[in-house]
């Protein structure tokens, strides 16, 4: 089939309704041609869809190249991340562009729509299943309570923000020094409200953790029953050097924090001490400090949960775990992000490759294996 120079020639993995409704959606994208669908039902192999082929997914690699694909689009949001794996690391093999629809618990009801589609998250390579959390906990220092998170619009707390909605708050109280920041989890929270129906007041606090004067007013004009204080600097490089801006926020923050919920009568204080997500670019050279380093890997989702469940669990010196399978190594991560964005690696296998991937050494302190 003749297709426009500059058009992208994609292929629905997911016959389903996901794939029915994101190929409908593909029809007012003039720069995409639709090649047809992978299943993994073999049954469909050979029928058509809305006039568009269906292939069983057994003939994966013989379609891909027959086809000239540029890129595979999954709408399989009700597999298990297990089987998302399998699929993602089968297509890794092609070389090819892989783009996502979210799992299902991120699609709130209503049409898939190409905006839709994101990049393939570090999360859908850690071959386990998200632990789910107990909702006994989850609700256990939230639901009906006022509860205060300060550190609102950073990635941690922002996630925070999500799960407490959730959980049926009496009101949630965002505290966040970034006007930007405070803005943009705001708006997010209040679609998500006018969406499911939430009926929580969400108040914003412009301030900044640092002043002891700010803290004080905060949690006396609130009186929240439960605090998540995430407003911690966590860049470490960027910490060192400005030592003096990271005590006054990170110690002196949490401490005026601490003296402000003790004047006020604050039954639960969570202290999120810090959180290192990991960041693979896309652009090269991609760098990591050895070859051999290897890292257990959990999503801002579980680590939120797990702060909340934790908070709940809580009497005071306990330290909670969770149980995070097997570590991964950084390099296998590298090398199939760098795969899944269509790109291959530059190394002495491949001289001609899109993008190499640079070890930098050990950073001071930093260990090959995490206990």
């Amino acid at each position: 089939h003749n297709v426009a120079p500059g058009t992208r020639r994609v292929i629905i993995y997911g016959a389903g309704r996901a794939g029915q409704q994101l190929a409908l959606s593909l029809r007012h994208e003039p720069q995409i041609y639709l090649v047809g669908f992978f299943d993994d039902d073999l049954r469909l192999d050979g029928q058509r869809l809305d006039g568009f082929p269906v292939f069983g997914s057994n003939r994966l690699s013989e379609i891909l190249a027959d086809t000239e694909v540029d890129e595979v689009l999954l709408a399989i949001p009700s597999a298990s991340r297990m089987r998302r794996r399998e699929i993602i690391e089968r297509l890794q093999e092609q070389h090819i562009y892989v783009r996502s629809l979210p799992s299902l618990s991120n699609i709130i009801e209503g049409s898939v729509t190409v905006n839709d589609l994101r990049e393939i998250q570090i999360d859908e390579l850690l071959g386990r299943e998200a632990v789910a959390p107990n909702e006994v906990l989850m609700g256990r220092t939230i639901v009906g309570k006022t509860v205060l998170v300060s550190g609102a619009g950073g990635s941690i707390g922002s996630e925070l923000c999500r799960q407490i909605l959730n959980c049926r708050p009496a009101r949630l109280i965002l505290l966040e020094q970034s006007e930007f920041a405070l803005y943009a989890i705001e708006q997010e929270l209040a679609e998500t409200t006018r969406t499911l129906g939430i009926d929580v007041p969400i108040v914003l606090e412009l301030g900044n953790v640092a002043e002891r004067s700010t803290s004080m007013r905060i949690y006396r004009n609130h009186r929240p029953d439960t605090v998540f204080h995430a407003a911690a600097y966590k860049h470490v490089p960027l910490v060192e050097t400005n030592p003096i801006s990271g005590v006054r926020n990170n110690v002196l923050g949490t401490l005026f924090g601490v003296e402000a919920a003790e004047a006020n009568g604050v039954a639960h204080f969570t202290l999120i001490s810090t959180d290192k997500a990991a960041q693979i670019a896309t652009g090269g050279p991609v760098t990591i400090t050895h070859r051999d380093i290897t890292r257990y890997f959990m999503t801002i989702p579980e680590a939120s949960q797990l702060v909340i469940q934790a908070s709940a669990m809580a009497r005071g010196g306990e330290v909670f775990v969770l149980d995070m399978g097997q570590p991964v190594r950084i390099l296998d991560l590298a090398r199939s992000m760098i795969q899944l964005s269509g790109l291959s690696v530059r190394d002495s296998d491949r001289p001609d490759g899109d993008i190499e991937i640079v070890e930098t050494g050990l950073r001071p302190g930093e260990k090959l294996y995490e206990e």
